[in-house]
């Protein structure tokens, strides 16, 4: 793994076991130069690794977020259409086939049309009062009108813009997808807590070999191993963020 593009296709268990792999084999190594650029190979090789988990959560983290959202909009939905059906009850007969006539409106036409169709109280249903002989215009009537203009075509108002979009979002199970996504997003920073404690593991290894390397070994050094070695042997500080990245 010497490329960033070459990860994003493994899942995160097998980019793990990918470089426990490489680890189990560089223990079987001797004590050398080898091992020391097998070792340092291998940290950076981690280190991509945790570069591309770290993109996966932060992906994850927006998708649980839109989710959430998503959610909160259903749930606030839905609280305005308990109170919608209270307020249909004091115009209509029966407010939940006058609830259910609005929906077929809001999803079969666009919210100008809507708007001028709900002009007409008797298009959602039955009015309270009304004969079925005709419109008589008695007092239950009257009321069920004052109460149409003054609330009914209020709250149509508010709903009709996020009406349609709330109808849609019924086909999915929300609280589930969120619950599922965010299951997957902690199983992805528990593996990145898995690599990160790698490398510290790599590191100390890293810091054994280079105890133990000859003085034939060191003169093999290429410029950047040398400041690994000198880093890891004790040289200030200011030299070790050219010598190994941090976690």
């Amino acid at each position: 793994m010497n490329d960033e593009s070459d990860s994003p296709s493994q899942t995160s268990e097998e980019l793990i076991e990918t470089l426990l792999s490489t680890q189990r084999n560089i223990a079987q190594m001797p004590m050398g130069i080898e091992r020391f650029r097998a070792i340092n190979t291998l940290i950076d090789d981690t280190r991509i690794a945790l570069r591309v988990i770290d993109a996966r959560i932060g992906k994850m983290a927006q998708e649980v977020n839109a989710t959430r959202d998503e959610l909160t909009f259903v749930k606030r939905h839905r609280g305005k259409l308990q109170t919608f059906r209270n307020v249909l009850a004091g115009t209509y007969r029966n407010p939940d086939r006058a609830a259910a006539n609005f929906d077929g409106f809001v999803l079969n036409h666009d919210s100008t049309k809507l708007r001028q169709m709900m002009k007409d109280p008797d298009r959602l249903g039955i009015v309270r009062g009304s004969s079925f002989l005709g419109l008589i215009k008695n007092t239950d009537r009257r009321e069920a009108l004052d109460n149409y203009e003054r609330q009914v075509l209020k709250m149509i108002d508010s709903l009709i813009g996020d009406h349609r979009p709330y109808l849609h979002a019924l086909g999915m199970d929300w609280e589930g997808k969120l619950a599922e996504q965010t299951a997957l997003a902690a199983h992805e920073t528990e593996q990145k807590t898995i690599l990160a404690a790698l490398v510290k593991e790599m590191q100390e290894e890293l810091r054994s070999v280079a105890k133990h390397l000859t003085p034939e070994d060191i003169g093999q050094l290429r410029k950047a191993e040398h400041r690994i070695v000198d880093w890891l042997n004790g040289t200030p500080k200011a030299t070790a963020a050219e010598a190994l990245p941090e976690n």
